[in-house]
């Protein structure tokens, strides 16, 4: 029906439906517009040009601070002002890729008004609205913050690896599979390998087949400090400890192995343990009896067997206590002779040495000298 031949009712209800499309049309797009200004990210919609070119069609609050802009300023800004590192062949790429369907998603940095550069991370797409010229719309992060944490991240990394390589015990942290997540500088070393090439095999690989009594095994079942003294095919002998290491909500994520090679300790350990036989088989041989006296403590570190017949009492029996219940009188010889107990002491302080006849009452009540 031709609007001439409408009645008035007819036209002012066709006016109102139209009234009501638009205010329906204007509360929708004050919809849109506060979920474009309020979103956390910032946003872009891109206009592409008949050059190929991408421009700032509208931009929202987040994008405008960002950047340092007003909106007037902002406005039919070439993304190339904005990204000083893509070429115009790239632009044109990108807008082929983006008018075909693809969503893009890149890491690049942008140029604030003041000239300062920050990271972004940029995800683009088009906007389907059936006209022309095509919309992109482009949904941007700054990386700033998390570039700075991946830094001091890297930075405390380093830290760590530097202190854990300069340690000189073996450590490596291993998974319930026994397999090396993490092997130190001196782990590889005793092995003659590099820390990459131990990673990923078992850490019994190195050695022999998995040990009898293993501290690490120990660890994983018992989820506590495991520690025992282990020996390899190689003859060397390590004091070993498997340590659990757990993530924050409890988890048991591997155990770190800790080893220190003590094969020279023991060697010295058992050498004076034949020094000890061999000296005190000597002391025996002759019938003497010798104590080794601390004079700071007065303890005594060690005492031949023949003390027992000697005194009656045993090695672990006797003690400076017992001496001194069991003296009734010392007498100085030698060069000290004359001189009282007290004064030949004090003279024996210079050279260190001193020489007595001793009465005593051994156990049972007999005395000798």
């Amino acid at each position: 029906m031709k609007d001439e031949d409408k009645t008035r009712d007819q036209l002012i209800a066709e006016l109102a439906g139209l009234r009501q499309s638009v205010d329906v049309l204007q509360k929708s797009e004050a919809k849109f517009r506060a979920l474009f200004e309020q979103a956390g990210d910032y946003v872009l919609l891109l206009e592409v040009t008949e050059e190929r070119d991408l421009v700032v069609a509208d931009a929202n609050i987040a994008a405008l601070d960002i950047h340092g802009r007003t909106r007037e300023e902002f406005l039919g800004t070439s993304v190339r002002d904005l990204d000083r590192g893509l070429s115009e062949q790239q632009v044109h790429s990108l807008v082929d890729r983006v008018i075909s369907g693809e969503r893009l998603l890149f890491e690049t940095a942008h140029v604030r008004k003041d000239g300062t550069v920050f990271p972004v991370e940029v995800s683009t797409s088009l906007v389907d609205t059936g006209e022309d010229p095509p919309l992109v719309i482009s949904v941007e992060r700054d990386l700033t913050e998390r570039r700075r944490a991946d830094e001091n991240l890297q930075e405390n990394e380093a830290q760590k690896l530097a202190i854990l390589n300069g340690i000189t015990a073996n450590i490596a942290l291993v998974n319930e599979d026994l397999e090396i997540l993490w092997a130190n500088n001196a782990a590889a070393a005793s092995v003659s390998r590099s820390p990459e090439e131990m990673r990923g095999h078992k850490c019994y690989e190195f050695c022999a087949n998995p040990c009898e009594g293993c501290p690490t095994l120990r660890a994983f079942k018992s989820q506590q400090s495991e520690s025992a003294t282990m020996r390899t095919p190689d003859g060397r002998i390590w004091q070993e400890s498997g340590e659990p290491v757990f993530a924050t909500d409890g988890r048991l994520l591997g155990v770190v192995e800790i080893a220190n090679d003590i094969t020279e300790l023991k060697k010295a350990e058992e050498a004076l343990r034949d020094s000890e036989r061999l000296y005190r088989g000597a002391i025996e041989a002759n019938g003497a009896v010798v104590l080794y006296q601390d004079c700071r403590t007065g303890a005594y570190e060690f005492i031949s067997d023949g003390i027992l017949d000697l005194t009656g009492y045993t090695a672990e029996e006797f003690s400076l206590d017992v001496w001194r219940s069991m003296v009734r009188e010392k007498v100085p010889v030698g060069k000290l002779a004359g001189l009282t107990p007290d004064e030949a002491v004090g003279m024996a302080r210079y050279d260190g040495h001193w020489q007595f006849e001793v009465r005593i009452r051994i156990r049972g009540g007999e005395e000798r000298w």
